[in-house]
């Protein structure tokens, strides 16, 4: 029966066919020089059920409605029985297209005979189903990045290991070749640029790079550019990321700008962290254009902010600049420079005088300036005995660098004990000086020889500072009191001589002097006789 309607179908057809169309769901998208399967949905969109429906050919045509050729299709099933109005079937399909075909947009006709129940008449069914041909079988999902071992943040920083990947799905059946670029880009010039070949497979392809970024890269804004090349074009991406190392060094401050020599003082280096990072610090302090001290240190910086103590040297005096330099890796990330002072306090050493006449003095003061600057102070002194004050004056002296010796003249009594007072204070600092001295009398010899001086001093402790001692004479001084002495010592052995020599003169004993009271017999000590039984001591 079937044969005999097929048969029936044909010989009618040029005659009595009536065209209608289907109802089609679904589109094809294939690659030229590939093919597509599928499945697409036909429903008798119509007024008509049909006793059967049996495929016939197709045709392909471009938006103009000129027919292309290059293509074949096939379907899955090609008859329908009883097809009902408003069923549906879902056809199954492959279709190709030959290389070279040009993409675009084109449409695949269907035509099918159909004959109707009951009246059996035969209609000519169309069916118009868009197609789409493409040359790049390639579909790229988004550009992804994240750093290695920190999945989740957005901060770059230098010495990290930033991923670069995307996702490229191959929606044809064969391989296709190209090449995979990225690189970073700022102010037309690229940077960590990698590149190597690539073949995409069919399905899902995952094209990823790793780029590390270095230690002493620069800071700053970056265009990051992934491109991916393949033999009909090419896919390019372009992110803008932010590179930086994570810590902002904000400044360096310095404790006190004079200090006085071996005296503690520091510098503050105040910075902000992103993260936990090891830093690298130098320090050069230069003094008269010479290098005197020379350290690094390396610290480890916790996130957040930050206040790192560095110690300064002090043990040279005068003016001294240090350069501080902090970096990560190889690199400089900032450099200061701060000054300061080193003083050493100026020192009254020594203490001496010599006698310049019967009742005058010259005292001669040593004052030490360790500084390679003259320094200003005060010199203030007081010479009293035990009685009165003899002298009490503050002068203002310039002390010069080096030493600085002062000659003060004074009067003072003879054979008086003469108490003395130096103190000198310069750069906020006293050094005190304290003893006496004592010019003796000339000898009653005849002899012409110079009298005797003794003299005695005590010095005390500076306030606040080292002791210091007080010298004696000089040598001159020295050898001269010698020979005072031995002359005086020879004038008084004569002397005693002398007095031995002489007769002596008889005394008369001076009367006794009578009480107005008269006779007094002055009392007898008592006596008391020892007890034999008590223990002797």
């Amino acid at each position: 029966m079937s044969v005999m309607i097929i048969s029936l179908m044909m010989f009618t057809a040029a005659v009595l066919a009536q065209s209608t169309e289907l109802g089609v769901k679904g589109s094809i998208v294939v690659i030229s020089g590939d093919y597509s399967s599928g499945s697409i949905i036909l429903t008798n969109s119509g007024n008509l059920a049909y006793d059967l429906v049996m495929f016939q050919d197709f045709r392909v045509v471009n938006e103009a409605g000129k027919e292309v050729s290059g293509f074949t299709f096939t379907m899955n099933r090609t008859n329908f029985i009883n097809w009902k109005r408003g069923k549906s079937y879902v056809v199954g399909y492959r279709i190709s297209a030959e290389k070279g075909i040009p993409a675009g947009d084109y449409s695949l006709l269907l035509r099918f005979r159909a004959i109707s129940s009951g009246a059996g008449r035969l209609y000519i069914l169309t069916a118009r189903i868009p197609v789409r041909v493409i040359e790049n079988p390639l579909r790229f999902g988004k550009l992804s990045m994240y750093v290695e071992g920190r999945e989740g943040y957005n901060q770059i920083f230098n010495g990290d290991t930033l991923v670069v990947y995307s996702h490229v799905q191959n929606i044809g059946h064969f391989n296709v070749s190209g090449k995979a670029t990225v690189y970073l880009e700022r102010e037309g010039k690229q940077y960590l640029k990698q590149s190597r070949e690539i073949t995409l497979t069919p399905g899902d392809n995952v094209i990823k790079f790793e780029m590390k970024i270095p230690q002493d890269f620069s800071d700053g804004t970056y265009t990051l550019v992934y491109i991916i090349k393949y033999p009909s074009g090419e896919k390019r991406f372009t992110k803008n990321i932010k590179i930086g190392v994570g810590v902002e060094v904000i400044n360096l401050s310095v404790k006190s700008s004079r200090v006085f020599l071996n005296e503690n003082n520091v510098a503050y280096l105040t910075l902000i962290a992103d993260r936990d990072i090891s830093l690298r610090i130098e320090m050069n302090a230069i003094s008269g254009g010479k290098v005197i001290y020379r350290t690094e240190r390396v610290i480890n910086v916790g996130s957040g902010s930050r206040v790192i103590t560095l110690n300064l040297p002090t043990n040279s005096s005068g003016d001294i600049k240090t350069e501080v330099g902090i970096y990560y890796g190889t690199r400089l990330l900032r450099s200061f420079q701060i000054s300061y002072q080193v003083v050493t306090y100026p020192v009254l050493s020594n203490v001496m005088y010599k006698k310049t006449g019967p009742n005058s003095i010259e005292i001669i003061l040593k004052i030490e300036n360790g500084n390679d600057k003259p320094v200003t102070g005060t010199l203030s002194y007081e010479l009293y005995t035990e009685e009165k004050t003899l002298y009490k004056k503050s002068l203002k002296i310039t002390i010069p660098s080096g030493a600085l010796t002062m000659k003060l003249n004074f009067k003072v009594p003879v054979g008086e004990k003469v108490y003395y007072r130096f103190s000198l204070n310069a750069l906020d600092r006293v050094t005190l000086k304290e003893g006496s001295l004592l010019l003796k009398p000339p000898s009653t010899s005849t002899s012409s020889s110079p009298s005797s001086t003794i003299t005695k001093t005590t010095s005390s402790s500076p306030i606040s500072t080292t002791s210091s001692s007080t010298e004696g004479r000089g040598g001159n001084a020295g050898l001269y009191a010698v020979i005072i002495l031995v002359i005086a010592a020879i004038i008084l052995v004569g002397y005693y001589e002398n007095v031995k020599t002489r007769p002596r003169k008889r005394v008369r004993p001076k009367p006794k002097r009578k009480s107005p009271l008269g006779r007094f017999k002055r009392p007898k000590i008592p006596k008391f006789r020892e007890n034999k039984e008590l223990p002797k001591k």
